[in-house]
């Protein structure tokens, strides 16, 4: 943990995430493939077991769609595990009065979290591509009395209108290249994290640091950025990764892999 970074322990306690996780959610089937709704009015002890839990829970299935039997249900949507959550705001290393960008909305808990720590002199921007789940988000951040700006939109492009951020922090998975877009909006000096991985494994927790950026030259085009191996030793520049809400069941217990971008 970087030195001054919060105790996220502690503040995931003071901002539980029952207050973000909706009515209806889906656990795995124990009578068979797929999944099955908990309610918490018809089953309030399973309902609050599964959200008290070191585990993710799923918050939507299908996008929001109708169950299929023939082709099976899928998570689309989760609010995710709190263990998880605290290793990646530790890497964040966030401070009062800070800019933020998250991509990937959620519930809205792990924006909760990152506006407790900015404070009011701060700001929290967060990317929902489900119109639906950002209406839950922003819901569930007003009765908590958190104020983010939570916008709608495809997180790989992130969200120019409210940068530069002093931090960017992705709920979703990077496969392999971090777009152009996250670094364009990043401050020189700030950093990025995300969960990453490729074809060939997954477990690591990407931290960019942006270095100084060239200075142009009149005429001249811009200086292209480069940046040292992350994880695995995979390129870590351009890319476009899929649809962007949180991931339902994420990869194993990120281990941290750093690189600084120049």
């Amino acid at each position: 943990m970087t030195a001054g970074a919060p105790d996220w322990a502690a503040v995931l306690e003071q901002v539980p995430r029952a207050g973000f996780v909706p009515d209806a959610i889906w656990v795995d089937d124990p009578d068979g493939p797929g999944f099955a709704a908990v309610s918490r009015r018809a089953d309030p002890g399973r309902w609050s077991a599964a959200v008290a839990a070191d585990a993710p829970v799923i918050t939507q299935i299908n996008r929001g769609g109708p169950r299929s039997a023939a082709d099976g249900d899928f998570p689309s949507s989760s609010c995710s595990q709190p263990s998880v959550v605290a290793d990646m705001l530790n890497a964040l290393d966030l401070r009062p009065g800070a800019r933020v960008l998250e991509i990937g909305t959620g519930t809205g808990w792990n924006a909760a979290l990152l506006a407790r720590r900015v404070g009011p002199a701060g700001r929290v921007t967060t990317i929902e591509v489900d119109p639906g789940v950002a209406d839950g988000a922003r819901r569930a951040l007003a009765a908590a009395g958190v104020a983010a700006e939570i916008v709608v939109g495809d997180g790989v492009h992130g969200w120019a209108e409210s940068a530069p951020y002093d931090r960017i922090v992705a709920t979703a998975s990077v496969r392999e290249l971090v777009p152009r877009e996250w670094l364009a909006q990043l401050r020189p000096g700030g950093r990025l994290v995300a969960p990453w991985g490729t074809d060939h494994g997954n477990g690591a927790l990407l931290t960019l640091d942006l270095g100084p950026r060239a200075p142009r030259r009149a005429g001249s085009p811009g200086t292209r950025r480069s940046c040292g191996s992350a994880a695995n030793g995979a390129a870590c520049s351009g890319g476009s990764p899929a649809r962007t809400p949180s991931p339902a069941r994420p990869p194993p217990r990120p281990t941290s892999a750093a690189t600084t971008w120049t």
